[in-house]
């Protein structure tokens, strides 16, 4: 899926959102924030239904 975001946004990602390493680069691109987000609200779904494929899940998300 194309993400289109417009200047202003990616800003705010890369100030305050984006994956950064010690020296505080930006180590991951929007796509694989979304990625990592979508991973982590569908790994919950593993609460309540231990049998739930989380990879799958997340692509839903």
């Amino acid at each position: 899926m194309k993400i289109n975001l417009t200047p202003n946004a990616l800003r705010i990602l890369r100030a305050r959102y984006l994956k950064k390493d010690p020296e505080g680069h930006v180590v991951e691109t929007p796509q694989e924030m979304f990625q990592r987000v979508a991973h982590h609200v569908a790994s919950a779904e593993a609460v309540f239904d231990p049998d739930v494929k989380v990879a799958e899940m997340a692509e839903v998300f």
